[in-house]
């Protein structure tokens, strides 16, 4: 083999060396070395982040129009605050049905179980195996493992990976997300898994274990919500639409397609739910 020939083949030699070195390497190996990158990438992806809002602020300083500025300051807020009201909002409801059925039955106040911690997004993963994103808050916030992400169009994910000032979080698109959920007025527990899911096609997940009396139809679909079964997420998060079902493979329950929020194509802003200790 002539040395043109060889270094034609050198890089397809060394990437079949590394396939197999890996292969072989012990999990426990693996996944260091996976929180090692992304403990070493965090900070790169945080200050790219925090360049576009210095270059947002200077572009306008550099305006002449006062009012423009005072509408774009305006706006900032607005958008940072709009998912804290609207969590408050839903929380509020939730604490005056908690408060009617206490006072019937116990005659005990209602009580808080978690804090919002909202963080910006600054990268996102996204194959035909996993789907992640990272959001530039992490242990220096008190994020913890496994704590639920929502954003104003529900269920995001879950926490998975907590560095020093980065987390990496699963979202509900990915394969491996797994949650309890159940159907808009129906008590009875479903379960929801993501599916694979591309950048190119609106978002989606299955649901299965659905009780074989209830019906969805593309005129008629069911709107199915978080359960606090799974001990993750609170009650009546929602996740999407069904439109239709069918009998799953022990012909007990059936199966179905679940259609998300688009929005989660997109996100920039989302909010971890952070448990309270009493």
């Amino acid at each position: 083999m002539t040395n043109k020939s060889f270094d034609k083949v050198k890089p397809y030699l060394l990437l079949a060396i590394f396939l197999l070195l890996w292969r072989v390497i012990p999990a426990g190996v693996k996944l260091f070395v996976d929180n090692s990158f992304y403990e070493f990438q965090a900070p790169v992806l945080n200050l790219g982040n925090h360049l576009d809002d210095i270059k947002k602020y200077w572009a306008l300083r550099k305006s002449n129009n006062p009012d423009e500025i005072k509408k774009g300051i305006e706006n900032s807020r607005i958008s940072a605050s709009f998912e804290v009201i609207e969590h408050q909002l839903k929380e509020h409801e939730d604490l005056l049905e908690k408060i009617a059925q206490l006072e019937k039955q116990l005659k005990l106040p209602p009580f808080k179980t978690h804090r919002y911690e909202h963080a910006r997004v600054v990268h996102r993963d996204i194959n035909a195996w996993w789907q992640r994103i990272t959001i530039r808050k992490g242990r220096d916030y008190n994020i913890p493992e496994n704590a639920a992400v929502i954003f104003e169009g529900g269920v995001v994910g879950k926490t998975k990976i907590v560095n020093k000032s980065s987390t990496i979080i699963e979202l509900i698109t990915s394969p491996n997300f797994r949650m309890a959920a159940k159907f808009k007025g129906d008590p009875r527990p479903v379960t929801f898994r993501g599916s694979i899911n591309t950048g190119f096609t609106d978002p989606r997940g299955n649901v299965k274990d659905v009780p074989s009396d209830i019906l969805a139809t593309m005129t008629s679909p069911q709107f199915l919500v978080s359960s606090e079964l799974g001990s993750i997420f609170p009650e009546d998060l929602p996740i999407g639409y069904v439109r239709g079902l069918e009998p799953g493979s022990n012909g007990l329950f059936k199966t179905g397609t679940v259609e998300l929020d688009k929005r989660l194509l997109y996100l920039k802003e989302v909010s971890i739910l952070i448990p309270i200790e009493k």
